[in-house]
């Protein structure tokens, strides 16, 4: 039997205590490692949570492929074993919550494992969990073509809410990769999984139960959605890991607009005497008026930012 070891330490209650330094000392060089073969290397992008103001950090140790390490701004905080290919994860009350391909696991903040509930038993890829968030006593999960599934914390049960414009009426099929939202609204976004299908946003209205917006993305000017994309949401605007791009949307184009169109928030550097872009690779971390995270610049891993 394989069991989680945690070690807890508070975090600083301020978010301002976000150092950069630290942060590509701590997560952006844990993230890189060359292979045996010439030219190849693997990434452990790093996934972060923000809860009552505090911030973590989750990466695959690659020692071991099945331990993932919990960091916070102020260092190692915990290490979880026993665990598939971490998808997405959060922290609720006193629960941490991880969602691999098959299950969702359910800890403790004192390192005992309390629940592993099976999500899928079977191996389509189109199927697999891809991203996950909480509102109210429900935790929704954007699952590939199954749309949008949830969780309830008090029966511990799943259960289908909507398959999010998944299939279209001309033959389209769609996937459901990345899901946010408030205490109204879920956006979930969408990636084409046939030729032509829908990329773009989902609007779910909680209070209606229903799905009450498509918003496209313009192919030709703004390209595709990416099958390994996140979306997240910071007061009005939701803002869009596409591929490492940064795509930033108002909530209100939305529903104004049939086609609205993202401000590609771009992050420039020399390279060479030539200009060049970063691209963040896994999550976005917010502090104030500033968007944080890894890149790589000729095979080195470095922590880059960008305005918004």
């Amino acid at each position: 039997m394989k069991f989680a070891i945690i070690f807890l330490f508070l975090f600083s209650p301020h978010l301002h205590s976000f150092d950069p330094g630290l942060f590509e000392a701590d997560q952006c060089t844990r993230m890189y490692r060359r292979l045996s073969r010439n030219g190849f290397y693997r990434l452990s992008p790093p996934l972060t949570y923000v809860t009552t103001g505090q911030r973590s950090y989750l990466q695959r140790v690659f020692l071991n492929n099945e331990w993932f390490h919990l960091f916070s701004d102020n260092g190692l905080e915990e290490v979880l074993g026993g665990l598939n290919n971490v998808r997405d994860y959060l922290i609720f009350e006193d629960r941490i919550w991880l969602l691999d391909e098959f299950h969702l696991y359910e800890f403790s903040l004192e390192g005992r494992r309390i629940g592993k509930y099976t999500y899928s038993k079977r191996a389509d890829r189109r199927e697999k969990p891809r991203g996950l968030f909480r509102a109210g006593n429900d935790l929704y999960i954007s699952s590939g073509r199954l749309g949008l599934i949830a969780f309830n914390l008090r029966t511990g049960k799943f259960r289908p809410i909507h398959n999010l414009n998944t299939e279209q009426e001309d033959g389209g099929k769609s996937l459901a990769v990345s899901v946010t939202g408030d205490d109204k609204k879920l956006y979930i976004l969408m990636t084409g999984n046939t030729e032509n299908a829908f990329n773009g946003i989902v609007t779910y209205d909680l209070q209606k139960r229903d799905m009450v917006q498509t918003s496209p993305y313009n192919r030709r000017r703004h390209g595709v959605i990416s099958p390994n994309a996140r979306i997240y949401s910071q007061g009005d605007s939701l803002f869009i890991n596409n591929g490492g791009w940064i795509h930033r949307f108002e909530k209100k184009e939305l529903n104004n607009r049939r086609t609205p169109a993202p401000k590609w928030l771009s992050i420039r550097t020399q390279n060479d005497g030539r200009q060049s872009f970063l691209m963040i690779r896994g999550d976005f971390i917010f502090d104030g008026d500033q968007i944080h995270g890894c890149a790589m610049l000729d095979q080195k891993v470095i922590a880059t930012s960008r305005g918004i």
